[in-house]
């Protein structure tokens, strides 16, 4: 049996605009509507899971702390997007924060983020949340990974609806037209951003939530997220389609792979760590 999706599916992203609500020349992106919902969802699920007894911190810590680490996530997530992919960004340091053209005055949003870069942004302000609070930063993070899925799987739909980090050309049954991709969507692509959203969002949400019930040894669930979304990541690559001027190592790896290899060695090197002392 030969399961194909419909010729509207296929072609569902021509029908999805981008724009949520537009007024005078400020205008909101679904994506920046997925981001917030995406966090405001791990949020409740985080002040719930803080009620309990076994919780490091009580509800107003955690609430302190998913704010920090939100902030902290979308500064590095800037930055790391002019670092890994647009470093003539800062030639005009300026339009990493600035939501506005600096010459026409129009509202333009800041638009590129990597997830790379929100994670060593996210890690920074966890750290720092930890010392200030003087609390241990390992029982924080296991805290917080298991709800970092969910804001994963709302931005990746949100990136769907952008119509933007789609897929290589492909004649799976599945494939979708993209109207922004190279070839003006007139070639089935993997929908990799819908890979994503399941992989690294609702799966891996159900994996950490399932295995952090029982106890485990402090900073085994951080190590997990970040490894199993290292592995997921970097197999992912192989049919997204790669970002426009990055750079192809080997001729084969694309930015996203290696710097999830980095990821995943440094989980291995962080676990043995953590192993020794234990």
């Amino acid at each position: 049996m030969d399961f194909r999706l419909s010729d509207s599916l296929q072609s569902l992203p021509f029908f999805l605009d981008p724009v949520a609500l537009t007024i005078g020349s400020f205008s909101l992106r679904w994506y920046a509507v997925c981001l917030l919902l995406g966090f405001f969802v791990a949020l409740g699920v985080l002040w719930y899971r803080a009620g309990r007894d076994s919780a490091p911190c009580g509800r107003s810590c955690a609430i302190d702390l998913a704010f920090s680490v939100f902030l902290g996530g979308l500064l590095g997530g800037r930055l790391g997007f002019a670092l890994f992919y647009a470093p003539e960004l800062f030639l005009s340091p300026l339009s990493l924060i600035m939501p506005v053209d600096p010459v026409s005055g129009a509202f333009v949003g800041i638009r590129g983020m990597s997830f790379f870069g929100a994670l060593l942004g996210s890690l920074g302000a966890l750290v720092l949340f930890a010392r200030v609070r003087k609390q241990n930063v390992w029982n924080l993070s296991d805290m917080l990974a298991p709800v970092v899925p969910l804001m994963i799987f709302f931005g990746r739909i949100g990136n769907f609806i952008n119509g933007e980090l789609y897929g290589r050309v492909t004649d799976v049954p599945w494939g979708m037209y993209f109207p922004g991709a190279t070839d003006s969507g007139m070639l089935a692509r993997h929908p990799s951003q819908l890979y994503e959203a399941f992989l690294e969002g609702f799966l891996l949400f159900l994996v950490l939530s399932w295995i952090g019930r029982k106890e485990r040894k402090r900073g085994s669930i951080t190590l997990l997220f970040l490894g199993s979304y290292a592995i997921i990541r970097f197999f992912v690559e192989f049919v997204r389609e790669p970002d426009a001027g990055s750079t192809l190592f080997f001729e084969w790896m694309t930015t996203g792979q290696a710097l999830a290899l980095v990821l995943l060695l440094t989980v291995f090197v962080l676990n043995r760590s953590i192993r020794l002392r234990n």
